[in-house]
Parts: C-alpha cells; sequence; structure tokens
C-alpha cells in the first residue's frame, strides 16, 4: 500500500481475527503487516466514537504484526488536562530501551539527540538538561525507532497507539515526522482516534489525517445480523428478545455490545427493542458509556441531559429552552455533540446510540429530572405544542400543589379522549389528583377521570360518573353528559344513551336549543337500541320539515342529525345534502372530541343520498382529520363509509380493505357501525363470488354488540347467502324479514337496504308473480320519493326483470341502464345491462343483447364482481358471441407487439438505424412505433423506457 493510498475492500483477510463485520478494516491491517515484511511501512488511523471498536482492531493489528516476527510498540493516550511531554514517546520506548541488553548501540549516532529524554540511561547525567521538543529531538527519535526495528528477526517495527485524541503536543510532532518517511524503513504505524474537543490538538489531528501517507479507516455501525452474530459468538447467548434490545440500544458500536453482555449488566426483562426508560443501565455500563462525555464542555452535557429527558426528536429551541442555554451556546453544543457522534448533525436531535440517552438518565438526580421535565412542559406549552406532548412531561414532574401541572394535565386529558386514547386519559387525570388540587377542581377532576375510564370500556365508571355529575354545577354537568352521551353512542351503547339523552333534555329549559339534539339523539339511539319508535315533538317535526325545503339551522350537529333523520324517512336528497354540507361547513368531523358520531349523521346522509364527489371528498377530509388528531372512534365511523361508498359504487378491493380496517376497531371497543360494516363486508364477499369469506363474516358478527338497524341489515346479507344456495323459499323469508324491522324503526327509505328490490326477484324466481309486482311497485314508488339515482335505477331493473318477457320488460330495463348511467353505481349498472341483453335475446335480437352483455362484462371486470362478469359471459356464448377485452391505453399492457419489440431493443441499448436494420424497417418506422410507446409508457426518452426483461413479457 503506497503513500496516501486509499484503504479497499479485499479479498478475505489472512488474519485471523473474531472482530464481526470489519473485513474491510482487517484487510488493511493485513496488508499494511504485509508492506512490513516487505520492507516498507505506512500509516493507519482507526476513527471512531466510543463503543465503535477502535481497540479491537488495534489489538487484531498488534497481534498479526507479532504473529510474523515483527516488533510491536504500544501506548494509549491518557485523558489529562496537561499531559506530559512526550508522554507517548516514552510510554512507546522506555520498554524497549531498558529491556535492551546494549542501549549505547540504540543511542547511536543521530539517536543520540533522543538521549535528554531518558533521564535514567546511566551514560547521562542527572544534570541533563530537559527534554526539547524541537526537530533535532524529533529526528533522534526517529532513529532511536529505526534502531529498535533492526533488533527484531524480522526487522520490522509496528507502532501501535491508542486514543489519540488524548496525545501531548510533542509526541504528536515525533509520530507525524515517523509518518511521513516511514515509507522509508520496515515501520508502521496503527492510531486510534476518537471524538476531540475542538482546539489545537482537533487541528492537528485532523490535519494529519488528511496526509497523502496517511490512511484512515472510518469505523461503521454494525448492521443489526452483524450484531446478532456478535451476540450469538457468545458463550451462553441471551434469549431472541434479549439480543434484540441490546441491538436497538448500543447502536451498531461493538464495544457496547460487549458491556450489554456482560452477566448481570444488560437488559434481561422482556420488552420492545427500543428498551423502555423504565430500564436504567447499571453503573458499570453508564461509566463504559458516558466515558466520551467527560472531556465535554459543561455546557454541552447539559445540552445532552435535556435532550435525554425530552425523548423522540426534539426541537434545538426545545431542548435549549429546557436545558437552560442561549440560542447561540446551544448552537455549538449541538454541533459538538454532532462532531463526538452522540448526536445526529442537525435538527431533529437525536441521540446516534439509545444506550447514551438511558445512560445520561441514570445519571441525573431524581429531582435534577424533574425540574427538567417542569421546564420542558413550560416551553412545549408557550410553543404552542399538543397538550399531549406537555402532559407527557408533566407525568414526570415531582407532585406538589402546583395548579398549572393541573391544568396542564386536565387538557391533556382532554385532548386525549378526544383522540381515544383513554388509557392516557386515565394516567393524566390520576396524576393532577395527586396535584391536592382545591376541592371544586377536585370534584370536576373526578367526573372527568370517571368518563375517561368509561371511555377505555369500565361499564361501572359509568354510574359512578353520574353520581360525579349531580354534584357540578349546571353547566358542567351538561357539559360532562353531552361527553358521556357521545360516548355511549360511539361504543354502541344506544339504550344507554337514549336514557342519557332524555334525562338532559328534561333538565334543559324548554327554549334551550340544545333540547333539539337531545331528542334527536333519544329518536336515533331509541330505534337503534330497542328498536322502538317515538314520535317528534312538534318543533322537531318543524326543524325536519325545514331540511327537506334546504332550510337548516346553523348548529352543525343539530344539522347532522337532521341530514340523517330525513335520509331516512325517504325524503328528497336535495334537502339531505344541504343539511349534511351546513354541518361539515366549520370541521370535517363536524365537532372536535365528539367520538365521530356527529359525523355519522352526515356521512350517512352524503353516502346514501349518492352525492358521489362531495360524499368521497368529505370522507378524504374525515380521514386526513383522523390521521392528524388520531380519533379512535371517528377512525372506525370514517372507515364505515368510506366502505359503504366504495361498494356502492362499485369498488369491491377497496371496500374491503376499508371494511376491514373499521371492523378492527372494535378491538378498542368501538362498536358503533360494527354490524352494519359486517354487512357491507359480507355484500362485498357475496358480489366477489367469496361465498365462504361471506359466510364467515356473518358468523363473526353474531358476536358483536348489535341494534336494530345492524340487526336488519345482516338479515338482508343472509337472504343473499339463502339465494347463492339455492334455497329461494329461505332467502325471500329472510328478505321479507329485513322490511319488517327496518318497518319497525321508520327506515323504509331504499337508500338504507335494497331489500325490496332483492325480495321482488326472488319471488320472481319463485313464480310468484303477484308478490313480485307488488314490491317491485312500491320500490318504484320510494325510490321516487327519494330522488336517487340508483334507487330509481333499481326500482327499474328489478320492474323490467320480474315482468313478463317483452317490449314492456324491455323498455324498464333500458330506462334502468339510463338511469344508472348517469350514476356512480357501476355494479348496479352492470347488472342491468346483463339483463337488458337476456331480455334484448330472448325477444331476438341477437346484436343488441350481445353489445350489452360485453358492456356487462366490462363493468363487472373492473369492479372484481366475479359470478356477474361470468352470468354475463354464458349469456354472451349463448347469444353467439365472444367476449374481447378491449386493450389498455397505458402502460405496457397497452403497447402492440410491434411497439413491445422495438422498445425492448431499444432499451437494451440499440440505435433507431441499428433496429431497423434487424428488423428490416425503416428508421421512420422505428421513431413512428417508438413515439407511440413513449406516449401510452408515459416516458420522453429512452433513458427512463422499463427494463428489457419486462419487455419480454407478452401484450396484454
Amino acid at each position: 500500500m503506497g503513500r496516501g493510498e486509499t484503504a479497499a475492500v479485499g479479498q478475505t483477510a489472512a488474519t485471523p481475527s473474531p472482530l464481526v463485520g470489519r473485513r474491510r478494516e482487517l484487510a488493511v491491517i493485513d496488508r499494511l503487516v504485509e508492506r512490513l515484511q516487505g520492507g516498507t511501512g505506512t500509516t493507519v488511523v482507526v476513527d471512531g466514537p466510543a463503543g465503535s471498536g477502535r481497540s479491537a482492531v488495534l489489538e487484531a493489528a498488534a497481534e498479526a504484526a507479532s504473529t510474523r516476527a515483527i516488533g510491536v510498540l504500544r501506548a494509549r493516550g491518557v485523558p489529562l488536562g496537561a499531559p506530559p511531554s512526550y508522554g507517548i514517546v516514552r510510554e512507546l520506548l522506555e520498554p524497549a530501551l531498558r529491556a535492551a541488553e546494549s542501549p549505547v548501540s540504540l543511542l547511536r549516532g543521530a539517536a543520540g539527540l533522543a538521549a535528554p529524554l531518558f533521564p535514567w540511561w546511566s551514560r547521562t547525567s542527572a544534570s541533563t538538561p530537559g527534554p526539547s521538543t524541537g526537530p533535532a529531538v524529533v529526528h533522534g527519535l526517529f532513529w532511536l525507532t529505526v534502531h529498535l526495528a533492526e533488533t527484531f528477526p524480522g526487522s520490522a517495527l509496528l507502532v501501535v497507539v491508542d486514543d489519540l485524541e488524548h496525545a501531548d503536543s510533542a509526541s504528536l510532532d515525533f509520530l507525524t515526522y515517523l509518518a511521513a518517511r516511514a515509507g522509508e524503513r520496515a515501520i508502521g504505524i496503527v492510531a486510534a482516534r476518537g471524538p476531540v474537543a475542538a482546539g489545537a490538538v482537533g487541528a492537528r489531528l485532523d490535519h494529519w489525517c488528511r496526509r497523502p501517507d496517511v490512511t484512515v479507516l472510518r469505523l461503521r455501525p454494525l448492521t443489526p445480523d452483524e450484531v446478532a452474530a456478535m451476540i450469538a459468538r457468545t458463550p451462553e447467548p441471551p434469549p431472541d428478545v434479549v439480543a434484540g434490545r441490546i441491538t436497538a440500544l448500543a447502536g451498531g458500536r461493538p464495544g457496547l455490545v460487549r458491556s450489554l453482555l456482560e452477566p448481570g449488566l444488560g437488559p434481561t426483562a422482556p420488552g420492545p427493542s427500543s428498551a423502555p426508560d423504565g430500564w436504567a443501565p447499571p453503573e458499570p455500563v453508564r461509566r463504559v458509556v458516558l466515558r466520551a462525555l467527560d472531556d465535554l464542555p459543561a455546557a454541552c452535557r447539559e445540552l445532552a441531559n435535556a435532550v435525554a429527558v425530552l425523548g423522540g426528536h426534539p426541537s434545538l429551541r426545545l431542548a435549549a429552552g429546557t436545558a437552560g442555554l442561549a440560542a447561540a451556546e446551544a448552537e455549538a453544543c449541538a454541533d459538538e455533540l454532532a462532531a463526538w457522534q452522540v448526536l445526529h448533525a442537525g435538527e431533529p436531535l437525536r441521540f446516534r446510540v439509545p444506550l447514551v440517552r438511558l445512560a445520561l438518565l441514570g445519571e441525573l438526580a431524581a429531582f435534577e429530572r424533574s425540574r427538567l421535565h417542569r421546564r420542558a412542559a413550560e416551553f412545549r406549552h408557550a410553543d404552542g405544542e399538543d397538550d399531549t406532548a406537555v402532559g407527557d412531561d408533566l407525568l414526570l414532574v415531582r407532585p406538589g400543589e402546583d395548579a398549572w401541572v393541573v391544568a396542564g394535565l386536565r387538557r391533556a386529558a382532554a385532548q386525549a379522549s378526544a383522540r381515544g386514547h383513554f388509557d392516557g386519559a386515565v394516567a393524566f387525570l390520576e396524576r393532577s389528583i395527586r396535584e391536592s388540587p382545591a376541592p371544586d377542581v377536585r370534584a370536576e377532576l373526578d367526573a372527568e377521570l370517571a368518563l375517561a375510564r368509561a371511555g377505555r370500556g369500565d361499564t361501572a365508571s359509568t354510574d359512578e360518573l353520574r353520581r360525579h355529575l349531580d354534584r357540578l354545577p349546571v353547566e358542567r354537568r351538561h357539559e360532562g353528559r353531552d361527553h358521556l352521551r357521545r360516548l355511549l353512542l360511539a361504543r354502541g351503547a344506544f339504550d344507554a344513551a337514549a336514557e342519557l339523552a332524555d334525562t338532559a333534555r328534561r333538565d334543559l329549559p324548554e327554549r334551550d336549543g340544545r333540547r333539539d339534539v337531545l331528542e334527536a339523539d333519544v329518536l336515533v339511539a331509541s330505534a337503534l337500541g330497542r328498536g322502538t319508535t317515538t314520535p317528534p315533538s312538534p318543533r322537531l317535526r318543524r326543524l325536519l320539515a325545514d331540511a327537506r325545503r334546504a332550510r337548516v339551522p346553523d348548529d352543525p350537529a343539530l344539522a347532522a342529525r337532521l341530514a340523517a333523520l330525513t335520509m331516512a324517512t325517504g325524503a328528497d336528497t336535495e334537502g339531505v345534502v344541504r343539511a349534511a354540507e351546513q354541518a361539515l361547513a366549520a370541521d370535517p368531523l363536524v365537532a372536535a372530541g365528539a367520538h365521530g358520531v356527529p359525523y355519522a349523521f352526515a356521512a350517512a346522509a352524503l353516502v346514501l343520498a349518492e352525492t358521489g364527489p362531495r360524499a368521497a371528498a368529505s370522507l378524504a377530509a374525515a380521514a386526513a382529520c383522523v390521521a392528524t388528531r388520531g380519533r379512535g372512534a371517528a377512525r372506525v365511523v370514517v372507515g364505515h363509509w368510506r366502505a359503504t361508498l366504495h361498494w356502492l359504487q362499485g369498488d369491491l378491493d377497496p371496500a374491503r380493505a376499508e371494511a376491514e380496517r373499521a371492523l378492527s376497531g372494535r378491538e378498542d371497543g368501538w362498536n358503533l357501525h360494527a354490524s352494519w360494516t359486517a354487512a357491507v363486508l359480507a355484500h362485498v364477499h357475496l358480489d366477489r363470488g367469496r361465498l365462504a369469506e361471506a359466510i364467515a363474516v356473518v358468523e363473526k358478527s353474531a358476536t358483536f354488540p348489535t341494534d336494530a338497524l345492524g340487526a336488519a341489515l345482516v338479515t338482508e346479507v343472509r337472504g343473499r347467502l339463502a339465494q347463492a344456495d339455492g334455497d329461494d323459499e329461505s332467502a325471500l323469508a329472510l328478505l321479507l324479514e329485513t322490511g319488517a324491522r327496518l318497518d319497525a324503526i321508520g327506515l323504509r327509505s331504499p337508500v338504507v337496504s335494497a331489500w325490496q328490490t332483492r325480495a321482488a326477484v326472488v319471488a320472481a324466481g319463485l313464480g310468484r308473480r303477484d308478490v313480485a309486482t307488488r314490491l317491485a311497485a312500491v320500490a318504484r314508488q320510494r325510490a321516487r320519493r327519494t330522488g336517487s339515482g340508483r334507487c330509481i335505477g333499481r326500482a327499474l331493473h328489478t320492474a323490467g326483470v320480474v315482468a313478463e318477457p317483452g317490449p314492456a320488460a324491455i323498455a324498464d330495463l333500458e330506462a334502468a341502464v339510463a338511469v344508472l348511467a348517469g350514476t356512480h353505481a357501476r355494479l348496479d349498472e352492470a347488472a342491468a345491462r346483463c339483463d337488458l341483453g337476456v331480455a334484448l335475446h330472448r325477444c331476438g335480437d341477437r346484436t343488441g343483447a350481445r353489445r350489452r352483455l360485453v358492456e356487462a362484462i366490462d363493468l363487472a371486470e373492473r369492479a372484481g364482481a366475479v359470478p356477474l362478469r361470468e352470468r354475463a359471459r354464458r349469456e354472451l356464448r349463448g347469444a353467439g358471441g365472444r367476449y374481447r377485452p378491449p386493450r389498455p391505453l397505458e402502460g405496457l399492457p397497452a403497447l402492440t407487439p410491434s411497439e413491445r419489440r422495438i422498445v425492448g431493443l431499444a432499451a437494451s441499448g440499440r440505435t433507431n438505424a441499428a433496429i431497423a436494420r434487424e428488423l428490416f424497417v425503416t428508421p421512420k418506422t422505428v421513431e413512428w412505433h417508438l413515439g407511440n410507446a413513449y406516449r401510452k409508457l408515459g416516458v420522453s426518452s429512452r433513458r427512463d423506457l422499463p427494463g428489457p426483461e419486462l419487455l419480454c413479457e407478452p401484450a396484454g
């Protein structure tokens, strides 16, 4: 390896070593040793932070040299405030001089210039002047080293220096001179350096490492696999869970891994691989980890402590405020900590090694940690951070009688509850009570705590909460009841919600506008829970009548409820949509902290009123809001209505995914819509031809807390399952039962369920044409009342199917196709086109039949509706047709065989002229095909073409 040669990864190093993940470094060391055997030397500097394994690499170098009869001189820098002059030099050379048989021969010639450094030598008098740091002494030391090298069998020498950052200036002069002349002799240097504080020594080391005759090996962190291999080599490897935690804690630094593997020193309790703050590294581990921080200025240590206390990835401003540092000082400290590889460079502030944070926390006294958390909470609050983030710090403040702490914890609990994180809310409130608040505040805290406990599913807390609410002032009592009512609705406890809403309504004055919302909740919760309907009051009847005429009150919560109630009674969609949009005007979820209950009313109105893009936009905004605010129940609500919208529009795969995600919310106790979502998911499976999966969903839904509407919707699915199983009698009975259940709770609108049209088709198949005709007529009447294109199209479709074959049936089916084509109901349109094709075929119009059946196949194919697609294909074959899938307009499948061939050759590097010669076409033809292919693939040049291996697949 010549002067300045860059270290490279060679073949497997001949140097045997247990080091893991250091093949590159060992290969460089091995080449250095080979050069020394050949008579020339060089210098290698191993650079890395504490725990990176610098010393282990140096040990491997010394071992490799010793096994090849190369002498080894060793020294280590010591972290002293003012290291003694020539300290490293003396540690290197004195042992060899003392052991030499003839020191006179070693100090012969120019080497004698170094004699004053060794006053113990018998030929040097005690009055010899002290050592000089001039060039003459350095030159003498060089020749003394050369003479020492000659005393070894191989006449070669390796100088090994650890912790070079602690070397004295005079020793650095010598090592610099030795490195510059190492190529002249068989003398090599392997030194290890770590981070060093800014100053003269650091600048000299940086300058030395940039010399062309010095090779620098910067040690990278080990990968998780390499750490795992290192752990596996220990005599008694720890369990996998502990090994995983060690891997995460050590940050890829082998020295820290070894410390954590020492018996009794590493994390042993099972837990997440990130290691919670609850595990404190023992004192020996902390000493190893924090040794490197001892040389840092006090302000840097204070900033590191603040970052450790804050956790996560704090901003520099927050960390500076917590540490009590000015902005400029904090910036300098952050840069210094990054240079020492304690923190990553820049913002946010992050520890490179998680174990460092835990070690710092372990060193902090309890009161100091409390003080830092209190200061962090103040800065977070002043910066407008989340209340829950402020609360997380306040949880760790020493309890006292601090009103500001109580207020902060209450805000955090309110925000956590609004997001559905009730465990966190309970923790915040329990901690706030430990501040010994005033009696009136304590009464409110007791009520808030009972509400949070009820939110996480503690049913006993509901009765406790009511007792606490009764002791509060009137307004606070109403606020608490509102929270509890919405929580009960989100949990699916409709009977309890109806009772609470009725009690709250009676406690309010007659003219209080809040009574309207409460009465609407009584109506909805009573219908869903007990399955009973209550006549609305005259005032609510007037509000509903106004809503049907698109005159909506300003209150968003009331507007949302009026939208749902008018939709459920079969009103025209214009008033429904107006009320829903009024509800959503100020907030994508209607109201913050309401667990998605008001939004459920508005979303139902928009989705079932067939607003298409408007419903999709509202759901997207709500989903973004849920993602930002972390609303638990609201996520379930949004998921259900997104699944419903996708299903009604014929987007079956997205509908399945959304429904399954929404049902996962049941694990947290959010049962609102649970059986409704199960019904949607089962419908989707049936439309996709997955009968077994639909049955499994229906069976699982039997374990859900259900409501009257959910029971009706699941009964409708069971009717479809019976029909799919060939049991039309049971199917008809179940579908009629669905209608009876919906009528009992006042839900007669066809936007809620298609039970009438499904029952009419089944009745016609059973030969009960009178029943089928009556059901179809009622369905058409109700559909027209709603103004819903989907419902009108379904009713027309059903009328055409149950009617006697002939022109009247075809007219109804053609009208159905025309209406449904103007909606987003892709599956309903596909089914209508299929039945129109069947009817045309029966009447002898084979050409028209084939056209309609092909259209049905295309729509069903895009939706993934396998049963409908296969039925249309069978009918098409019966009509003498054959289905040819349309060629895609974009992407690889859109390429013609000629385009695919030419693009494949172009992607492999051929020019237009070469392609033309190979295919026996003109260059103009090649250009024309490439232009078409670029457009279909959405690219503009050869560089953007897909690889030839993709293009070799057949088109289509």
